[in-house]
């Protein structure tokens, strides 16, 4: 069942018994007695559990794109070539006609 779907009935159902469809797990579970009581609180429980499991996955997730990005824009910058900032400021003198290792010394 699509999820949209379960939310609907999820409102309509709270809607029903409590009068109000956007009451939450704990407000349930203070109306309700005996079983369903301790079963609300176990299903608060889990779902605490669930949701704080998929926060640690999240940023784990976005510390794994950052270092990703990072990784990726160095590999970018040492492979780029970087325009030359040096000028020729002075002449150099032209090589001279002999050989610059003699080798009869």
């Amino acid at each position: 069942m699509a999820i949209r779907q379960l939310e609907e009935r999820r409102r309509r159902w709270l809607k029903e018994v409590l009068g109000d469809e956007a009451a939450t797990v704990a407000q349930c579970e203070a109306m309700a007695k005996g079983k369903e009581r301790e079963e609300l609180r176990e299903c608060r429980e889990r779902l605490k559990q669930a949701v704080n499991a998929v926060a640690e996955a999240n940023e784990l997730n976005r510390q794994l794109i950052e270092q990703s990005l990072q990784f990726v824009t160095a590999m970018i910058e040492t492979f780029t070539p970087t325009p030359s900032t040096y000028s020729r400021t002075q002449e150099y003198a032209p090589l001279p006609d002999r050989p610059l290792f003699e080798s009869k010394a």
